[in-house]
Parts: C-alpha cells; sequence; structure tokens
C-alpha cells in the first residue's frame, strides 16, 4: 500500500467522532451508505443518516471528505448482500497511485452504515523492493523472481484476475499436481540466491512450476480446495483458491478474509489479515 493513500485510509477511520449530529432518516441500502460515505465531499450528509458510531467506525470524518474528489477516481462493486451484511470492494486511484479497499456494510433497527474498512496490510517491504529496481531485465534469475513475486504481491485486483487467467493453464497443472502429490499435496517455491543445476534438478515439478508463476506456495486442504499463495507478510495473504463441486469459498469477514471474489470456474482471488 503506497504512503500517500495509507495516511489517507487510515486518516478516514481513526479518527476520533466528532460531536453527535442531528439525526436524519435511515440510510435504507448499503449501496446508498456507500455513496455517502466515499463519494461524498460533505460528511455531515452521512453523519446525520447515522443514529451512532457502530463498532470500529467513527461517523466523521468519512473517507470522501478526506480525499480530494476532484483529483480521485473511486468506484466500487458489490462482492455480496444478504438481508444484514454487504460487503464491497473499492478502488481508489489517486495520481499515479491505487489502493483496493473491502468495505464491510452493516444494518440495524437504524438503517445501514460503515461498519468496517479492511486493506492488504504490511506492503511497504514489497513495494520498496519494486520501487528499488530501475531495470528487473538486468537482475539475477532468483533475484528477478522475488521483484516479480512482490510487483504481484502490491498489484491490484483487476490486475490479479489478469494475471490468473493468462497463465490459467499452468495454475490449473499445479493444481492436478497438488492432486497426485502424496502425503498431502504441499509445494513451495525456494529457489536460493545463486541456484546450482543440483539444486533445480532436487525440486518437484510442483516447486518448479510456483517458481516460474512467481508464486510462493500451495497446498491442498483436506476438503479438496487448493490455496495457492502469491505472497504477503505474515498473516497478510494474497492468493488465489480453488473451490470444489460441493464446497463453499470462505465467508469473507473483517478478522481474516477480507476479499474472496470469484475470477472463473471454482477460482477465486482472495486476500486475507
Amino acid at each position: 500500500m503506497n504512503r500517500m493513500l495509507r495516511r489517507l485510509w487510515i486518516a478516514s477511520w481513526a479518527l476520533a467522532a466528532t460531536a453527535a449530529a442531528l439525526f436524519g432518516a435511515p440510510i435504507e441500502r448499503p449501496d446508498e451508505a456507500m455513496r455517502l460515505y466515499f463519494l461524498e465531499s460533505n460528511g455531515a450528509l452521512y453523519e446525520e443518516r447515522v443514529a451512532a458510531r457502530r463498532g470500529e467506525m467513527p461517523t466523521r470524518p468519512t473517507f470522501g471528505e478526506s480525499i480530494p474528489q476532484d483529483s480521485a477516481k473511486i468506484v466500487y462493486r458489490l462482492l455480496e448482500q444478504d438481508s444484514v451484511r454487504a460487503v464491497f470492494a473499492v478502488r481508489v486511484e489517486l495520481a499515479d497511485e491505487g489502493i483496493d479497499i473491502y468495505t464491510f456494510v452493516e444494518r440495524q433497527s437504524e438503517g445501514w452504515y460503515i461498519a468496517a474498512l479492511r486493506a492488504l496490510a504490511l506492503t511497504g517491504i514489497p513495494q520498496m523492493v519494486v520501487d528499488s529496481v530501475a531495470d528487473p531485465s538486468q537482475l539475477p534469475i532468483a533475484q528477478r523472481q522475488i521483484y516479480e513475486n512482490c510487483k504481484l504481491v502490491i498489484s491490484s485486483d483487476d490486475q490479479l484476475k489478469r494475471y490468473f487467467l493468462e497463465h490459467q493453464g499452468q495454475i490449473e497443472r499445479l493444481y492436478q499436481l497438488l492432486l497426485q502429490a502424496k502425503g498431502g499435496g504441499r509445494f513451495r517455491c525456494e529457489i536460493s540466491l545463486s541456484p546450482s543445476d543440483d539444486d533445480t534438478a532436487a525440486m518437484a515439478e510442483g516447486d518448479l512450476l510456483l517458481c516460474d508463476l512467481n508464486l510462493s506456495t500451495a497446498r491442498l486442504r483436506d476438503d479438496g480446495t487448493a490455496e495457492i499463495s502469491i505472497g504477503g507478510m505474515v498473516d497478510n495473504e494474497v492468493g488465489y483458491l480453488f473451490v470444489p463441486d460441493g464446497e463453499q469459498p470462505p465467508r469473507m469477514n473483517p478478522s481474516e478474509y477480507i476479499y474472496v471474489e470469484r475470477i472463473v470456474g471454482g477460482w477465486y482471488i482472495y486476500k486475507t489479515t
């Protein structure tokens, strides 16, 4: 996550709420809460219609009043919705920077309100790696793989979906290798900074395929779901999931899977926190 947008994002929810407002009509739809919170520069219009501060989110300042609306591009799409909760993916672009934010909107008797915002955290190191390389083509093979992996970690949702579709055949081959592996399918890309022929010869096909794809790990869960991790820091991870017929993808929530979206067939993109 870049520094400027990180500051703006943190400012939109971490500051204390202002004094209680005169409450207006409850917000009747989750998309209306999104519009007022993200696209309206006058934060009072959201505050007036939310009866109280809810959970971790203050009613002010809203994201819309924290970011310059005339120079920012903000678009959002609905990921899932039921009678009491909706989840939206928000793309914010400012100059040549961008960030994907996942917004949890909840409903109580007073109407809909923004309950939580999340984004992939601890992206500073991958961003520094990418920013430090002027010409990736000049890097040794292992360092080039690290660079390409870091670039994927900080890629936008749309870029990650395109990457999957461009490499779908290889990724599906990786899934087949997981199914065929003995002892519980699990692969890991572990090329040393100075790999020898013996190093690469000792690696399984699945390990080598992960490295070719600039991915980190792949494992098969007991329910048949395949988790293919691109990477991340600690438990802040981005990757792809294959969910077989009869199983369900993880349910999104602010404390673990902050983003899950279908790409094609049983394949999904995910992010965790």
